[in-house]
């Protein structure tokens, strides 16, 4: 389950993102989520934006599609931390990115520092997990642009990097099939700022 926001400065031109925005949900089936009274906002973003019914992990458990999601490759991976034959040197969503001039963030909640490579942490949110944080296990990637979410994802969106991923903890990761509380509320505001700074075309999809 994915959600993206799509900000764009000029509505009336073929879409080119100033900042894409994209939240790792974690693994449910459509019908366990669409229709379903406990994912009340989840359900109102597939009302208005465009909901792929055919999107599918490529393994299991979650760890490689994570993986594959990020650098297109799926790796042989169980939830072992760290994965298998990691760090990888595959070309990957922020290399690529960084190496024509754009930008790249990733912004995992209870996260305990930036470049941290450390295989979980608690804080007062909830449980980070390594396994769900897919950029850590490139050697090509910056340790800079592995973020904590409090603190580090910007109140001020034009600040957003060109691409941003972010990955709630496993309280907020919906892997229980609840609408994630502290996610939700940050990107309800996103979605609220966009509009009332006229930032151009938002496009939400739900996948």
């Amino acid at each position: 389950m994915g959600i993206g926001v799509f900000l764009t400065s000029n509505a009336n031109a073929i879409p080119q993102p100033d900042h894409v925005v994209i939240v790792i949900e974690e693994n449910h089936s459509i019908y366990e989520i669409i229709g379903s009274t406990s994912a009340p906002y989840i359900n109102s973003l597939a009302t208005e934006g465009a909901l792929f019914t055919m999107s599918y992990g490529v393994s299991h458990p979650s760890q490689g599609n994570y993986l594959a999601l990020f650098n297109g490759i799926e790796q042989v991976v169980n939830d072992t931390c760290p994965p298998p034959g990691s760090p990888y040197s595959d070309p990957n969503l922020a290399s690529e990115l960084l190496a024509v001039g754009l930008m790249f963030g990733g912004y995992s909640q209870s996260l305990d520092a930036v470049g941290s490579t450390t295989c979980t942490n608690a804080d007062s949110e909830g449980h980070y997990a390594r396994k769900h944080n897919p950029w850590v296990d490139f050697f090509n990637v910056p340790d800079s642009v592995n973020m904590p979410f409090v603190g580090f994802f910007p109140t001020d969106y034009t600040m957003l990097p060109t691409v941003s991923i972010v990955v709630p903890n496993l309280e907020h990761d919906m892997h229980n099939g609840t609408d994630p509380a502290r996610i939700v509320a940050e990107i309800i505001g996103l979605k609220v700022i966009s509009m009332l700074t006229n930032s151009g075309r938002r496009r939400t999809i739900a996948s």
